[in-house]
Order: structure tokens, then sequence, then C-alpha cells
């Protein structure tokens, strides 16, 4: 999780560069709300307890 944290914040951060087109910044935003979901569903995630 943390490594997918320091991933997003890195591709976040790329979206400031100046050289950057149109498809660049839509499939950034694409990849940063994709792996917000994917670790605020990790981290919600609970065990089943077994009966």
């Amino acid at each position: 999780m943390i490594f997918g944290v320091v991933l997003t914040l890195v591709q976040a951060g790329s979206l400031f560069a100046d050289s950057n087109t149109l498809h660049y910044i839509f499939f950034s935003m694409i990849e940063i709300s994709t792996s917000v979901f994917i670790f605020l569903y990790a981290w919600r995630w609970k065990e089943k307890s077994e009966l």
C-alpha cells in the first residue's frame, strides 16, 4: 500500500510538468483515481470471521 501511495503521488506530481499533452493528462487522471480507489478499498478490507 505504501508503494501504491508513492507511485500515485509521483504520477500526480508529473501533471505539473510543462510538456504534458491532453491525452497524458486524461490517462493520468484515470490512473490516479483508480489508484486512490484501490487504496481505499484495500484500507477498508475486512477479514471474514470464521464461525
